[in-house]
């Protein structure tokens, strides 16, 4: 547990170095956003040194069990979705699909009643390039026991606190920078910064846009 211990501190450490790094010198709320993708390729690596350590993920393609789970992300994340999808087809379908998950999910704690979510295609993630730290991390050991629809996910202890770790030292970096770094569910932020065009100056400026996470008018 010493070198586990070690190395997720230093990962932390590292993460936060670097990222606080860039933001540092690149002071604009659109690179800001881009560096969203930083931590996720830094999980993507974590996932991929557990592999080579020979832990065998059960996940396939196809596989959607998890999509049902409500997902907490960072606010860059969600802009960054947002303006992946705003250059797509079919965009005022996809807000009103997004608004109804939305409305329908409201209160809702047991993840046994909620829906798929409505960025899915055919049974894939439509922003799978994109996808948030969250989903990145979520890589499970038995899809038997996800099938259960607990509120965890079997996974490997190692590849978790790594993860945990790039997550923490991310959150950090942008705090230092004074941006709002609280996690918000997934689908009402994507919907909020795809319908409001202030949401990501205001929070660059330092409000947390997405804490009411509300409805846009009708």
């Amino acid at each position: 547990m010493g070198r586990l211990r070690t190395e997720v501190m230093e990962l932390e450490a590292r993460v936060e170095k670097e990222t606080a790094r860039q933001l540092r010198e690149n002071r604009n709320r659109v690179f800001a956003i881009r560096l969203a993708e930083h931590a996720q390729k830094e999980v993507d690596a974590v996932v991929a040194q557990a592999g080579d350590r020979g832990v065998r993920f059960d996940c396939k393609k196809g596989c959607a069990i998890c999509c049902r789970l409500e997902v907490q992300v960072f606010p860059q994340e969600s802009f960054r979705i947002a303006r992946t999808l705003r250059g797509q087809p079919g965009l005022e379908s996809l807000v009103t699909a997004l608004a109804e998950h939305v409305q329908r999910h409201r209160g809702i704690t047991d993840t046994r009643q909620r829906g798929f979510c409505p960025l899915l295609v055919d049974g894939s993630c439509s922003i799978y390039e994109q996808r948030p730290l969250a989903c990145r991390k979520m890589v499970s050991l038995d899809v038997e026991r996800c099938k259960q629809m607990g509120e965890s996910v079997p996974s490997d202890p190692e590849m978790a606190f790594k993860a945990d770790a790039v997550v923490s030292g991310t959150r950090k970096a942008y705090a230092r920078l004074k941006l709002p770094i609280e996690n918000h569910e997934l689908i009402a932020s994507v919907l909020l910064a795809l319908t409001d065009p202030t949401a990501e100056e205001r929070w660059w400026n330092g409000e947390d846009v997405f804490k009411t996470s509300a409805l846009p008018p009708s």
